[in-house]
């Protein structure tokens, strides 16, 4: 071959190799419109589950909320919060649960981010981003047995889950349990019906808006039944184990506490999430000197005296889920009053 003719292969060969570089499909872009191929293994994952999708390029961003968003109108973006970029695996599992918002939302025509429908799009996405990294079965089981302690509670209606803004939360406070909640609504459907109703439930809800009417239409069943049939389905599973009180000092109920004391404790079976959710008046106790002093015991400094012969009622948690102690199994603590009278 002659010096000639071996420039032209060089550079039909360098051509080539730029073109395929070219045509590499881009799945999602920074903020810089630049690629990020390290994110192509959850852009196939995706695809396996939804099949072939029209929402590439995905823009990922991030920002310093507390939670990661999406938005599917337009051109979609994935809002990543900076503190799921801790590692890359929690930063692709996110990536993962924010592109099947996306991909949900192009399914049902926008339906799934309605209020009364988001407890099955959270659900859903969080069962996609399970499985990008083999976690589906733990997270499946741990889901199950949140959702059989929700049920045993009589936590677990359409009612209330479907009013989204109230049953997971907002700003003032969140119920991250409720995304197992509605994981298990998925499994449901999957257990009993089979994986492959999914799309055909998804597409429904799309023209349909109704749940009531989407059930009829694929399941062949009244909204009521169909409640029914998912209550008795989580009803099968041990519930997760709640929080109990090891040792609470004063005792509930007591009669004979010192005026002088100088801390109150409550010591827990398990190691708790450290968030404080403590009913008090802030006169002699006060819910602003409560701490953390191990992961299984919340203390609260006296700071002055109590009132003699006084009585004392302290609310370990409010009334609603997301404002309750949990355990860091993310099962919550039921709500006590936490009551005692100092000496004469």
């Amino acid at each position: 071959m002659n010096t000639h003719n071996a420039l032209i292969l060089v550079f039909f060969l360098i051509s080539f190799s730029t073109n395929l570089v070219a045509r590499e499909k881009v799945y999602y872009i920074d903020q810089s419109g630049d690629p990020i191929h390290s994110l192509n293994h959850v852009a196939k994952h995706l695809e396996k589950i939804y099949g072939e999708l029209t929402i590439w390029p995905v823009n990922v961003k991030y920002w310093d909320g507390p939670t990661s968003r999406f938005n599917c109108e337009g051109s979609p973006v994935a809002l990543i919060s900076n503190s799921h970029r801790e590692n890359f695996k929690l930063f692709s599992r996110v990536v993962a649960h924010e592109t099947s918002h996306i991909a949900l939302c192009r399914l049902t025509d926008g339906a799934s981010i309605l209020n009364q429908f988001r407890f099955f799009d959270e659900g859903y996405a969080n069962i996609v981003g399970s499985k990008l990294y083999g976690e589906d079965i733990l997270y499946k089981g741990t889901s199950l047995r949140l959702g059989s302690l929700y049920h045993h509670y009589k936590h677990v209606s359409f009612s209330e889950i479907q009013n989204w803004e109230t049953y997971y939360g907002g700003d003032n406070g969140r119920d991250y349990n409720a995304y197992n909640v509605g994981s298990t609504f998925i499994y449901f459907i999957m257990d009993n019906y089979g994986p492959n109703i999914l799309d055909n439930f998804f597409s429904n809800i799309g023209s349909s808006k109704s749940l009531k009417d989407t059930s009829i239409s694929v399941f062949g069943v009244s909204l009521e039944s169909l409640e029914k049939s998912w209550k008795q389905y989580l009803a099968q599973y041990p519930p997760a184990k709640e929080p109990k009180i090891v040792t609470i000092y004063p005792n509930v109920g007591a009669t004979d506490v010192p005026i002088d004391v100088k801390e109150i404790y409550v010591h827990f079976d398990m190691p708790m999430r450290k968030l404080i959710f403590l009913g008090t008046n802030c006169r002699e106790i006060c819910y602003k000197n409560a701490y953390w002093k191990t992961d299984k015991i919340l203390a609260i400094k006296i700071l002055k005296p109590l009132r003699q012969e006084t009585n004392y009622n302290i609310s370990l948690g409010y009334k609603k889920w997301f404002y309750l102690l949990k355990g860091k199994n993310g099962v919550p603590f039921p709500r006590i009053e936490w009551f005692f009278t100092t000496k004469i």
